[in-house]
Order: C-alpha cells, then structure tokens, then sequence
C-alpha cells in the first residue's frame, strides 16, 4: 500500500490565515498536525498552505490560496499538482466556497476538516459536548444559561453549536431564552462587548457557555469589570481546550475537540477518494468531551475523585489512565496510547515480582523519548501516574505496595524534570523566535532588490530553527505577475531555478534517494500589498 501511495501529493487549505502574528492557531495547529501524523504513516506527500497576518480574525480572512484576488495570497497548491486537498473551513468567502464546489463538481477529490460546506467531511459531534454542558450545568442548579455564539448570520460549527444549546435547553426543560444569545464572532475583544450586551439586557442568568476559548477570555474579562466573580457570581463553560484553559484563574471547563483526531481521519478519508475506494459522500463525526474544571463551579479537587472499582482489572486501569491523559494530548492516537500504558503496567508488575528496577525506568524512558518524539507536554502525563498511584492495591500483593509506590514517587520526580526542562527549552525557542523575527522583519524592510532576500533569511531562519527551507520569487509578468517563478533552495545550494508557478513540485529538493515530502508554503509579503513571492519549510520547522 505504502508504495501506491509514495508518489501521491496531497493539498491543505486552510480558509484562512494559519497564523496571526508569530502564532499559529491552537484549532488549526491541531488539525494539521493529526494530518501530517497520517501522511507521514501512510508516506504520501503534504503541500500545506500556510496564510499569514498581522491583524486578528474577523477583521481580516488571509488564507493562503491558489486563485489569487486581493482577499487572499497566493500558494501553489491546486489541482494541478496535488492529488487531492484538505479544505478546513470557514471558509468565509463565496467566491472560494465556489471554487471548491467547482473541483468536487469535476470529480476532484476533496475532503472538510469541518462542517460548513456541502461535501465529505469529517466534523466534531457538536451537540455530544453542548448537551453535556448543559446538563452539568443544570446539577450545579443552573435554570438560565445565555450563550456566546461566534457569526450570527454563519452556518457551519456557528450555526451548529447555537442550534444545538437552544435544544439542549429545551431538552432538560430549562428557561430558554433567546435574548440570552450574543455574538462575539470568536474575538476576545468582540465578546468583551457581547458579554456586557447579555450583562445589559436586565434579563437575569447565571451561567454561560461560549463558543470558543477566546470568547471565554473576553467574557470573562467583562464579568470582572462588572465586579462579578466566576464561578462564584457566574458559572462559565467554553468550547476548545487549549492548554491556556487550565491556566487561567479559575480554571476554565472546557469542551474538548478531538481535532488531531479530525485531522487524521480526513487525511484517509480523502486517500480513499484518490484511490477511488469510496464514492459516496460521506460525513464522519468525531465526538466531544467535557473537561472539568472549576469555572463551572466544581471543586479544585474534582480530577481526584475519578473512582476505581474495587475490581477494576488492569485494562480498566489502563482506560481510566487514558480518560485521564486523552484530552490534553497533541499527536498520540488512543490506541497508542492504550498500548503505552499497559506496556508500563506491565513492567512495573514485572519489576515489583522480580524486585529488579532496571526494567520499569528502561521503558519509562523509553516512553519520555517517545513523547518527546512526539512533542506532547509532559505534564499532561502526571496524572495519569497519579490515578496508576492509587491503584496500586488492583495490581500487586499487599506486601509489595510500598515497593511499587516507591517506583511510581521516583517516576513522578523524574516527569516533574522533564517538565521543567522542557517548560525551560518552550521558554528559550519563543524568545529566540520573536527576536530573531523583528530583527529580520527590519532588515526585509530595508532591502532594494530581491535578490537580498535569500541573504537576510539565510541570516535568520537557521537560528530559529528553520534550517530545511527555500524561498521562490515571482518573475515579473503584466499579464499574470504569478505565472512564472525562480527559487533558491538552502538544503542543497543549486542555482536559481525558473519554472511555471503551478508546476511547483519539491522533486529538485530531494536527492540522495530521498522520495517524500512534507511542506509548509507562506507567502512571502514585505511590503504591504506586495507579494513578492512565497517560502517553503518542512513541516517539522511547524513544531
């Protein structure tokens, strides 16, 4: 199968831009790395679209695009030399709503890493996480909950999850009112002023669900300058889970998406249409699940209170350790992740018969490595050492708990270092990126002829850890000024290459019998209004 597939490109666009500012989307980040996780399984190629900008969503929409207009930058990812894209709505636009209906109207195969536009598409289960919601909300004794959607006038995951509060209210026979809904169009600034429209109606409520997390932070704010206190005054839940959730004070419950996992399963749904093994259109749900915090007015020790049957066997344990450890996870699959963990439930009954150590820290480093590996925060794994803590007496002998509880304090102590070493080397990139990024930023400014670009990154991006890149530079054309480019490739030093735009394929990129490849394309804009031109990274530079 892997040879069938090696010399299959696949496209992503994202509808807008992937980054605002030095940061790419939490959502987007998520879903594009569960898609590189199936390409990189199944070795097909990956062109990634990647837009940028400086001013926040909504009030500019920049994808990187392949039809250029003065909504958009340009990429070359299209039909033309992919196999088959990933289009990951909104895509906030008729005109390119159209011409992606014109690809699947030519038989093109095309898959949505979201709802909101007609054809296949892998979605979130929207109304599993807003019913949960509610109804947690309704135990805290909540009657009148308002809602902050994101578009009014939107249709896609906006006009899901608003339809789908309205029905849960209605469902368990609480105050449903539609003055209780405002729209903060999933900007902290625009729901600072949603939030004090709900607060200004004189319509009373108690609790609040938004849309997104960023909706929550608006709110949140505004309840505070209004001298309201969360969860105390006012109870809150937000759709996404980002790890900044569980920073803020309190807490904030979260409704968490599966997005890596969307990501994924869109990449082998769209590998089935390219293979021409699935003709029917189909649409995949991926289930919710809520989070608990405090800002739905639980207590701080909530997560210590998950219960371990008397009789729970180890492969109960292991489920409960992956309940624990799924939501907070980026780039390991359940599956995987079950396996991990029965693996070191293994070792450690193991190592406590044999009273040999040697066997449990093996493959406990063996899994630190494979984290790291994978880019997962180490913290979100101490739990899960916590709970495998307490149920110690499901798997080894009364005589042999203070031994195991030993093995499981030292391997908390050595998660711990990890933590603060990794913290330490997040800390250190950041601040290596956004210094090195202004620095080059002025420097790009000040050039007169492009042929100073390729100097000023060479300069900057390897101290940043962008060493596998190449920038390609449109040739100037009244007629199209896109049609034609010439490129500068680092990796292996050969001279400008000039070719048509749209037959951009990384095949002089790879020598040495290298065959797959896995790229991100932003546009290369230094001066305003003026795209001279586009970079391409590999995507392990996106970590």
């Amino acid at each position: 199968m892997k040879s069938k597939l090696s010399n299959i490109t696949i496209g992503v666009l994202p509808g807008y831009q992937a980054f605002e500012g030095n940061l790419l989307s939490y959502h987007l980040e998520k879903i594009i790395k569960g898609i590189m996780s199936a390409a990189d399984e199944m070795s097909c190629n990956l062109l990634i679209g990647c837009g940028m900008s400086t001013t926040p969503l909504p009030s500019s929409s920049m994808p990187a695009w392949p039809y250029p207009d003065k909504t958009t930058t340009f990429v070359p990812i299209g039909p033309w030399n992919t196999d088959g894209i990933i289009v990951i709505p909104p895509l906030s636009s008729k005109l390119r709503s159209k011409q992606i209906q014109d690809l699947l109207a030519k038989d093109f195969p095309v898959v949505f890493a979201a709802a909101g536009e007609r054809g296949p598409q892998i979605v979130t289960d929207n109304s599993i996480g807003i019913y949960e919601a509610v109804a947690h909300l309704r135990d805290h004794g909540h009657r009148r909950i308002a809602y902050i959607a994101g578009y009014e006038n939107r249709t896609g995951d906006t006009l899901l999850r608003r339809s789908s509060f309205e029905a849960a209210m209605k469902n368990y026979n609480l105050d449903f009112d539609p003055n209780l809904i405002s729209y903060g169009k999933h900007t902290i600034e625009q729901s600072k002023r949603a939030m004090q429209d709900l607060l200004s109606t004189a319509r009373p409520f108690s609790a609040i669900i938004t849309s997104n997390f960023h909706t929550a932070i608006g709110a949140n704010e505004t309840l505070k300058l209004n001298g309201l206190q969360v969860p105390e005054d006012m109870a809150l839940i937000c759709f996404d889970n980002p790890p900044e959730a569980k920073a803020q004070n309190p807490p904030f419950t979260a409704i968490h998406q599966r997005t890596h996992e969307i990501g994924y399963k869109a990449t082998l749904l769209l590998l089935d249409y390219i293979l021409r093994e699935k003709h029917e259109r189909s649409t995949i749900q991926i289930p919710e699940q809520l989070i608990i915090r405090q800002s739905c007015g639980c207590p701080p020790d909530i997560k210590t209170r998950i219960t371990i049957p008397q009789k729970a066997s180890p492969n109960d344990i292991v489920n409960l350790m992956v309940i624990e450890t799924l939501p907070e996870i980026f780039g390991i699959r359940e599956n995987d992740l079950q396996n991990l963990f029965q693996q070191q439930i293994k070792v450690l009954q193991e190592s406590v018969i044999s009273r040999d150590i040697a066997p449990f820290f093996t493959n406990l480093n063996n899994l630190i490595q494979f984290w790291g590996d994978k880019q997962e925060q180490f913290h979100v794994f101490l739990p899960a050492f916590s709970l495998l803590r307490k149920a110690l007496p499901n798997l080894v002998n009364e005589q042999d708990l203070n031994f195991s509880q030993d093995l499981i304090e030292r391997a908390r102590i050595l998660l711990e270092i990890q933590v603060q070493q990794q913290d330490a080397k997040i800390f250190s990139r950041q601040a290596l990126i956004s210094q090195n990024m202004g620095k080059m930023t002025g420097e790009l400014l000040r050039i007169h002829e492009k042929t100073e670009i390729q100097q000023v990154l060479n300069t900057y991006l390897p101290q940043m850890g962008f060493n596998d890149w190449g920038i390609v530079i449109f040739s100037s054309s009244k007629q199209d000024p896109f049609a034609m480019s010439h490129a500068w490739i680092t990796k292996h030093a050969v001279d400008p290459q000039e070719f048509d735009t749209k037959e951009f394929s990384p095949s002089f990129l790879y020598q040495d019998g290298e065959t797959n490849f896995q790229l991100a394309l932003f546009p290369l804009v230094i001066r305003e209004d003026t795209q001279e031109g586009y970079m391409f990274f590999s995507t392990n530079s996106l970590a």
